[in-house]
């Protein structure tokens, strides 16, 4: 560990930025000490953000810290709980089995879901959201007490909603663990999930950096140091005021200063202004057009993949055998456009953002399917392809709505309705076959309601689901959702009608359902002024039932709280509560959290 107060070897590239350091050295120092801390790195894209992150974790490396990482994409924003895979999954799979599960043991378990994380119980879908978000944050505290962690998490503005949430829930916990949060976000990108990451920058402790562009002469020295020469003052001058001190544009700008062959003199200050940032997007695209066959390609197969596509995935998307993209990949990195890692990744999202917005809208599209295909080809997950599939527009392809429809299953198994129902969105808008239309539309008004979209929606999709719904038994457990939707709407007699309603459209249904419609209507009508008279009648003409199946132990709840709210016998009150119970079995039917929308679909 090194001595407190030193500098350690974070490499060149931080001009100006002594003040940050400071900070971030102070972070890392906290969680050594066992108390955390959040830090946001708020700034434009190209200021430096990503930087200060590798330094953070060179300073934690000598520090003895675990680090872990997460960069977010503008691809992977519809992955749920994707950054936070990303940050824990690899660090899980490497520990041994003993290990594994004493992390994910007690309360960890909870984020299973999340992380797909075998050999640990799943929970009951009605568990899941809350849960998952508490499971996490002891995932994160277990491996914090083996040893102290640094969190580095990169373009947050591009984070799925459901890691956004995880962060904030552990942001506001994360004072008495030893581990430093460090997430960088750009303020001129508003990225999908804008509220939440502002939440994260006015949290009470969050401490804010925003690292200022370069003054003329950090610009000068920077130059200095990449050009290799000394900067005359004129054109150290003429650098500044073309990429506004922002470090990535200066770097870009010498790049394109050294390619041209124009030296760093006087004489030359006036050839700076023919090279603006705008045009530095270009510069990037010519960069790539003077390489071989192939580099564009692969550069273009890189951009539509995003972060951490395979060579495998990326040659086979860019129409390229083994050998060729092996030999364009050595050439990106040398120009600096991909980073030399296993993984394929940009050097800079401006990188990506310039190769991937010369697509046209047609093309991307035509990427973006093939990208699909390959993914599902190669049994990848599901829910890759279907990141693929948003970027698409309807082309009434079955598979399409399997697959999409598949990943809405995955996303509510994780706990992220509102992921689930972009997917839904997409498949219903293909538009699904016929034989699957009902069901897609039933599955969409259960994510759209347990998501928080405006009822209005959920509500119109069960209905129409409704109509199109022939199985009896289906049927029934839409309208117990359409009705439980209703009252959310707070419309308890609203809720009430659709339940005499599905009674009469129901006529010939008996047995189990029955009995569940109607307790769920006596359930509700009880509770509000309106309709507590026509509930005391229904729940008045039941006869005790045996309390063997879900939906007699409902109804003696119902008879149990009938005699409750008439002052009749307290025995007997107790008697009906505990045959509903029925050793556990009540809990069992209906979870502790009680979800219809994740019992439906």
């Amino acid at each position: 560990m090194r001595s407190a107060g030193a500098r350690p070897d974070i490499g060149p590239g931080l001009a100006e930025r002594d003040g940050e350091l400071r900070r971030v050295t102070l972070a890392v120092e906290r969680a050594t000490h066992g108390l955390g801390s959040l830090l946001v790195v708020e700034g434009p894209a190209g200021i430096g953000k990503s930087r200060l992150l590798a330094a953070a974790c060179a300073i934690a490396s000598e520090q003895d810290l675990q680090i872990l990482q997460a960069r977010g994409g503008t691809l992977e924003r519809d992955l749920a709980y994707g950054a936070i895979r990303l940050l824990l999954e690899r660090p899980l799979a490497a520990l041994d089995v003993a290990a594994r599960q004493e992390v994910m043991g007690g309360a960890a378990a909870l984020a299973a879901p999340a992380l797909a994380i075998a050999g640990v119980e799943q929970l009951a879908p009605a568990d899941r959201g809350f849960a998952v978000e508490h499971g996490l944050f002891w995932c994160v505290a277990n491996l914090a007490q083996r040893r102290p962690l640094l969190l580095a998490l990169d373009d947050a503005h591009w984070f799925d909603a459901p890691s956004l949430r995880f962060l904030l829930y552990l942001a506001r916990r994360v004072a008495d663990l030893p581990v430093a949060i460090i997430v960088a976000t750009r303020d001129d990108e508003p990225g999908p999930e804008p509220v939440l990451v502002a939440r994260l920058t006015v949290e009470p402790d969050a401490e804010i950096l925003r690292p200022q562009p370069l003054t003329a002469p950090g610009v000068a020295a920077v130059l200095s140091e990449q050009l290799q020469v000394t900067v005359a003052p004129d054109f150290g001058d003429a650098c500044h005021s073309a990429s506004g001190g922002n470090p990535f544009l200066l770097t870009e700008l010498a790049a394109t200063l050294r390619a041209d062959g124009i030296r760093p003199t006087a004489a030359a200050a006036a050839r700076v202004c023919d090279v603006r940032p705008r045009t530095l997007s270009r510069a990037i695209l010519l960069r790539l057009a003077r390489m071989p066959a192939g580099a564009l390609e692969l550069a273009t197969a890189v951009a539509v993949l995003g972060a951490g596509a395979g060579l495998d995935l990326a040659a086979a998307l860019a129409n390229l055998g083994r050998p060729e993209a092996a030999e364009a990949l050595d050439r990106l990195c040398a120009a600096q456009i991909l980073v030399p890692a296993m993984e394929l990744e940009f050097v800079h999202p401006i990188v990506r953002e310039a190769v991937y917005g010369d697509l046209g809208p047609a093309q991307r599209e035509h990427w973006h399917a093939r990208a699909a295909e390959l993914i599902l080809e190669r049994g990848a997950p599901v829910e890759r392809a279907a990141l693929h599939l948003l970027l698409t527009g309807p082309c009434a392809q079955a598979s399409s709505v399997q697959t999409l429809r598949r990943a809405a299953r995955g996303a509510l198994d994780r706990g992220a309705p509102d992921i689930a129902a972009r997917y839904l969105e997409r498949a219903l808008a293909e538009p699904p076959p016929e034989p699957e239309r009902a069901a897609t539309l039933l599955e969409l008004g259960a994510a759209g309601f347990l998501a928080g979209d405006p009822i209005e929606q959920p509500k119109a999709h069960l209905r129409e689901a409704i109509a199109l719904l022939d199985e009896p038994g289906t049927r029934a457990e839409a309208w117990l959702l359409l009705a439980r939707v209703t009252a959310m709407d707070r419309s308890v007699p609203g809720a009430v009608a659709v339940l005499e309603e599905a009674l009469e459209d129901l006529g010939e249904l008996d047995g189990e359902r029955r009995l569940r419609l109607e307790t769920e209507l006596g359930a509700l009508a009880m509770t509000h002024p309106d309709t507590a008279a026509r509930a005391a009648a229904r729940v008045d003409s039941l006869r005790p039932p045996e309390g063997r199946t879900p939906a007699e132990r409902l109804a003696l709840c119902n008879l149990a709280a009938r005699n409750c709210f008439t002052v009749r016998s307290a025995a007997q009150s107790a008697r009906l509560t505990e045959r509903a119970v029925a050793d556990g079995w009540l809990v069992a039917d209906e979870g502790a959290d009680n979800n219809a929308a994740y019992q439906v679909i």
